[in-house]
């Protein structure tokens, strides 16, 4: 990514976050390997993905673990990390057994907006990352 890009980036990322309501609760990351990325797009074979390099994958993956995971920058909301590496049963499966994780976190914010609180509740405690 260009600095150019990475600067309209970050301005679109301000102005979402500083202005709408998005109501951000729960981020989910999918975290896999560029590896196992880069493999499933070959083995996928679209046209469309085929300029795609493995450096960008890496790049990718690099910020995504710099902000979900080392927390270099700053999070609007608690995320849960699920390791995507499975297979797409084992994936469902992951998926299953943290449902009510995901969807029980918009409830605690409900929650404590009719309770008259301010801020996010912390996680429920099974949120944490699944290796």
């Amino acid at each position: 990514m260009s600095s150019a890009e990475y600067s309209v980036y970050c301005e679109w990322y301000k102005m979402i976050t500083q202005h709408l309501n998005v109501n951000i609760d729960l981020i989910v990351y999918l975290k896999t390997d560029p590896k196992k990325l880069y493999k499933r797009i070959k083995e996928r074979s679209r046209s469309e993905e085929q300029a795609i390099p493995f450096q960008y994958l890496e790049a990718l993956h690099n910020l995504h673990e710099g902000w979900l995971t080392e927390k270099k920058y700053p999070l609007p909301a608690p995320v849960l990390v699920l390791d995507a590496n499975d297979n797409l049963s084992t994936m469902y499966k992951k998926f299953e057994e943290h449902t009510s994780d995901i969807l029980c976190q918009k409830l605690v914010e409900q929650r404590s907006s009719d309770l008259g609180t301010t801020g996010i509740l912390p996680p429920p405690s099974p949120l944490k990352a699944v290796n």
